[in-house]
């Protein structure tokens, strides 16, 4: 669903690797799984933790890209993303990875506690559909049906309507 959102206002190479990020940083939400004292889907199932997460990814990827990538291109010769660029691609790529997240989690029953506040703490509004257990292979495969069906949908049009050329 947010790549197919990407698709239809972003070039190809900023969308692919915003996409490429997200795919990467959509089960960070995640550690509660694993780590006993987190409760499941508390804090870091919030826009907070997401974007405090894609601060620190962006700003470490810009540091990379400005001191060691960089040192790389100049002795191959080769042109990389800004560093300011990649910053964005990143921080950009990892706020959807957590919103994809929190989506599938709203719409699926999981684990133990089942609702999600995105907007905690500012906000104990708690939001949960449950349309599916979270192991449903019936309703997952509906969900990742659905989201490439939305995605091809968007290729086919960007590319039908506006050519592949920077908007």
């Amino acid at each position: 669903m947010w790549a197919a959102v990407l698709v239809s206002s972003l070039s190809p190479q900023w969308w692919l690797l915003i996409a490429a990020v997200m795919i990467a940083t959509e089960f960070l939400p995640d550690p509660d799984l694993r780590v006993s004292v987190l409760e499941h889907r508390g804090y870091s199932h919030t826009v907070r933790a997401g974007l405090l997460v894609a601060m620190i990814f962006g700003v470490a990827a810009a540091l990379f890209a400005s001191t060691i990538a960089g040192e790389l291109a100049a002795i191959l010769s080769v042109e990389l993303i800004s560093p300011l660029r990649l910053c964005a691609v990143i921080a950009v790529g990892t706020v959807l990875g957590f919103l994809a997240h929190f989506t599938g989690d709203i719409i699926t029953v999981g684990q133990g506690y089942y609702w999600v506040q995105p907007f905690a703490p500012l906000s104990q509004c708690e939001s949960s559909i449950q349309l599916w257990r979270a192991d449903s292979t019936i309703g997952n495969t509906a969900l990742v049906g659905g989201g490439w069906i939305a995605l091809g949908a968007s290729v086919y049009l960007r590319w039908q309507l506006l050519g592949w050329g920077i908007i």
